[in-house]
């Protein structure tokens, strides 16, 4: 359990999540993840408060924003990281669902040209439909 107040070390940070040193550093360098404050041996420290904005970058890096995109996202007004992270789940859990539909339409297809059977032009066009469809960057323009 991590306590409100506590203060951690970038090699621990990334030790929790697996970014690496050289990455947070980097975020730090260009302004994604300031530390909460340097020690008297200049060690960055970080809260709470900046480990679940690293997590937030790194689902957006995920979902293919540049980081001139996350920057805009964690200096917006409207930001809210409790917010961001429910929202990023929902988009998750509808690509979740849109690879299942496609999953099962491509068994179908495939099903089909193994038993030699015609395949409807339709089908096969429908899950190029799905993923064209699907947008893992629409709910950015809430926090801009």
């Amino acid at each position: 359990m991590v306590e409100e107040n506590q203060l951690f070390t970038t090699r621990q940070l990334s030790e929790w999540t697996g970014v690496s040193v050289r990455k947070i550093r980097w975020f730090d360098k260009t302004q994604l993840l300031k530390p909460y404050e340097r020690n008297s041996s200049n060690y960055r420290l970080y809260r709470k408060q900046e480990l679940i904005t690293l997590l937030i970058i790194i689902f957006l890096q995920f979902f293919g924003f540049s980081f001139k995109e996350i920057r805009t996202i964690l200096k917006s007004p409207s930001f809210d990281a409790a917010e961001v992270l429910a929202v990023q789940a929902r988009v998750i859990d509808r690509g979740i669902d849109q690879l299942i539909d496609v999953s099962g339409i491509l068994n179908c297809i495939s099903s089909s040209i193994n038993k030699s059977q015609p395949v409807d032009i339709a089908e096969i066009a429908k899950p190029f439909a799905i993923i064209t469809e699907y947008d893992p960057k629409s709910w950015f323009k809430l926090f801009v």
